[in-house]
C-alpha cells in the first residue's frame, strides 16, 4: 500500500479500483441454523417426554387391571361366604339327615329315633339294637297346619338278611290343628336284621327329609 501520511482516502492503486471493498473470503459460506449440541439436547428432551407419556399410559392400564381383579376377588369372596352361610343355616342337626324341603311352607325339621318304653317313646338313640322292637320314629314339622299329610317310610338299605333298598313298612297320618309332631312305630315279629336302614318322610306326598341309621349288636 502507498504511503498516506494525511489519512483520508488512499491513493490510486493501479491494481484495483479506488476505494474498493476488500475481496470476499474464500471457501464455502458459514452455515446458519441450530448447532449439533442444541439438536442433541432437543432430541433428548423429546425422548424423555415420550417415555413419560408411555409410562403414564402403562401405569394407568396396570392400575385399572389391578382394581378390576381386586373387585372380582372381593365379589367372589362375598358370594362364597353367603353361600356357605346359607348352607350352614339349612344343614340338619344330624349328620345322617338330608333334606329336599322347600324354603317355605310346612316341612320336616327333624327326625328323631327312640327306644320303646312300654309302648311309648323312650330314650332317644342314634342307632338300634336287634332287640329294640318296636322302634320309634318321631318326626317334627316346622309349622302347625291342620290336615298336613305325613308319610313315614322305613327302608332296608342293606341288611345282613340280604335285602337291599327294600321297603319294610310305612305309616301315614294327618296333623291336627295344634299338632306338629308325629310318632311312628315299626315292629317285626323277630329281631331286626343288622345293617343299614333309612327313614324317608313325605309331606303331602312330596319327599322332604331322610335319615339313615344302623341296627347293630
Amino acid at each position: 500500500m502507498a504511503y498516506n501520511p494525511g489519512g483520508g482516502q488512499p491513493p490510486y492503486n493501479p491494481q484495483g479500483p479506488y476505494n474498493a471493498y476488500p475481496p470476499p473470503p474464500s471457501g464455502p459460506p458459514p452455515k446458519s441454523g441450530m448447532g449439533t449440541g442444541a439438536k442433541v439436547a432437543l432430541f433428548g428432551c423429546l425422548g424423555l417426554i415420550l417415555l413419560g407419556i408411555v409410562g403414564a399410559i402403562i401405569g394407568g392400564v396396570i392400575y385399572v387391571a389391578a382394581n378390576k381383579t381386586t373387585n372380582e376377588t372381593t365379589s367372589n369372596t362375598r358370594t362364597s361366604n353367603t353361600s356357605s352361610s346359607n348352607s350352614n343355616s339349612r344343614s340338619s342337626t344330624s349328620t345322617n339327615e338330608s333334606s329336599t324341603s322347600p324354603t317355605s311352607g310346612v316341612h320336616v325339621e327333624s327326625i328323631k329315633l327312640a327306644r320303646d318304653n312300654n309302648g311309648a317313646e323312650g330314650d332317644e338313640v342314634e342307632s338300634f339294637a336287634p332287640k329294640d322292637n318296636p322302634m320309634h320314629v318321631i318326626v317334627r314339622l316346622s309349622e302347625f297346619e291342620a290336615g298336613t299329610k305325613i308319610r313315614i317310610v322305613l327302608m332296608a338299605v342293606q341288611v345282613d338278611s340280604g335285602e337291599k333298598n327294600q321297603k319294610v313298612a310305612e305309616v301315614e297320618k294327618e296333623t291336627g290343628s295344634l299338632q306338629n309332631e308325629m310318632n311312628a312305630t315299626f315292629t317285626l315279629p323277630r329281631d331286626w336284621p343288622t345293617g343299614t336302614y333309612r327313614i324317608d318322610t313325605f309331606v303331602n306326598d312330596k319327599l322332604d327329609k331322610t335319615r339313615t341309621f344302623q341296627v347293630s349288636n
